[in-house]
């Protein structure tokens, strides 16, 4: 659907190696944009009308039976519940295997003290009122991941380019949090940390932004 007549409930860009908070309503559309091209987002999501179930990556890869989404897949809680379904798609690229990246990785793996997604998604909820909630595993938007043959699960580069954008009807009330992945050091982000853009949909015309 494009964007003529709709209505733009919240606009914002999460900058680069940041993550944000944010609710979307039942019956809302939450589209996220790459601004930039090759820059993947840490998406997760809680049900907002009873926070202890979230989205689930082995149940919303089990009812499709696949490790990747299509247009009408749905995103799965661990209730077993739809959260979102996967309405529009221009890049057809994700992941959902993989867990966030953290700041043991970063240590252990490039040498380098930094945050990862894990971190950013967690201050970012705490920073929205939710110190309790710890990051799930999440919808990998833009990632790029290959299973190999023989089992090897392997990280490409981003294939989005500037402007694609995955669109996800809420099926539920839900808390979401959507960090920039900070990975500047494998091929995850072509090298480069760009932002990523959020718009939330309800109908009829526009609204504003913030």
């Amino acid at each position: 659907m494009g964007l003529d007549g709709l209505f733009v409930g919240v606009v914002f860009i999460i900058a680069p190696k940041t993550a944000r908070a944010f609710f979307v309503k039942k019956g809302q559309r939450l589209r996220i944009i790459d601004v930039e091209g090759k820059q993947v987002g840490d998406f997760i999501a809680y049900n907002s009308d009873n926070i202890r179930e979230k989205l689930s990556q082995s149940r919303t890869r089990a009812f499709p039976t696949r490790i990747d989404l299509r247009i009408g897949d749905k995103l799965y809680s661990d209730g077993d519940n739809p959260m979102f379904t996967l309405s529009e798609d221009t890049c057809g690229r994700h992941d959902l295997i993989w867990q966030p990246c953290s700041k043991w990785v970063y240590k252990n793996r490039f040498g380098v003290d930094q945050d990862g997604c894990t971190e950013l998604l967690a201050k970012a909820l705490a920073d929205f009122g939710f110190p309790q909630l710890d990051p799930v595993d999440p919808f990998n938007v833009f990632m790029n991941t290959t299973v190999h043959p023989d089992g090897k699960i392997e990280i490409l580069e981003s294939v989005s380019r500037p402007g694609d954008m995955v669109e996800l009807f809420a099926e539920m009330n839900c808390l979401c949090v959507l960090s920039t992945c900070p990975n500047e050091y494998g091929p995850t982000n072509g090298g480069k940390i760009t932002p990523l853009q959020v718009n939330i949909y309800d109908s009829f015309g526009v609204m504003g932004q913030e």
